[in-house]
């Protein structure tokens, strides 16, 4: 397994061509940041099976994934009832982690208008963690109550209840790390809307064996996507 920084994607590239050249792999089970360039790649590679999670490429490549933009409204669906009429929501874009962030926002932005919620922004702020204090002193007014943002949510909301001890904010977040897993736990996250990850992967494995061994089914769909879970303090593991 080979891991690369998220905010880097062309260090994925670099990687790829190297383990490819250094390593000849039969498969290869790839989360790709950079389409073109991954694609590309792949078809210079004929004699490479690949799989992708989390983003097709195209309908040629076997993917296993998530529907994210289906998870971002479902995140929406939730936070809806608990904002009243006269009430706001906060949501937060930054730069996009080429994968799941933009998509996430795009479904909560439209499910939280088609909900006719009282919607500030999405606010894009480039930089949104050397941006806290400008978001606190620009955007946290008395009648928002509730936050959403793309990328790093747990920073922003621990920043603002820093700042305002005393704040009642509801946060409803998509993905689940230790942060979120924390959050939940003491209440400061109602409830988060994570890809089943686990699944994929083991579909994944499943996948590239058949595909290595010629036992892949040709009537199965190349395209599979894993119904996401949803995580509230009562079923936290």
């Amino acid at each position: 397994m080979i891991e690369t920084n998220i905010d880097t994607p062309k260090e994925q590239i670099y990687q790829l061509k190297k383990v490819i050249k250094e390593e000849a792999p039969d498969g290869i089970i790839i989360i790709p940041q950079l389409k073109k360039q991954i694609g590309d790649i792949i078809k210079e590679n004929p004699k490479i099976k690949f799989i992708t999670l989390d983003i097709a490429i195209s309908n040629d490549i076997p993917h296993i994934g998530s529907d994210y933009n289906k998870s971002g409204k479902i995140s929406a669906n939730i936070i809806s009832p608990l904002i009243r009429h006269n009430e706001k929501i906060l949501i937060l874009d930054t730069k996009s982690d080429e994968i799941s962030s933009s998509k996430y926002l795009e479904g909560f932005y439209k499910e939280a208008e088609s909900q006719n919620l009282n919607i500030v922004g999405p606010v894009y702020i480039e930089n949104i963690l050397a941006n806290i204090d400008l978001i606190i002193d620009e955007y946290i007014t008395e009648d928002v109550v509730a936050i959403y943002s793309s990328r790093y949510l747990t920073e922003i909301v621990r920043a603002i209840k820093t700042r305002i001890p005393n704040i009642k904010l509801f946060v409803v977040s998509n993905g689940m790390n230790g942060n979120i897993y924390n959050f939940i736990s003491s209440g400061d996250i109602f409830a988060t809307v994570k890809e089943n990850h686990a699944t994929q992967s083991y579909l994944a494995t499943k996948e590239m064996f058949s595909l290595l061994h010629g036992s892949l089914d040709e009537n199965k769909s190349r395209h599979q996507l894993i119904e996401p879970k949803i995580i509230f303090r009562s079923n936290l593991e």
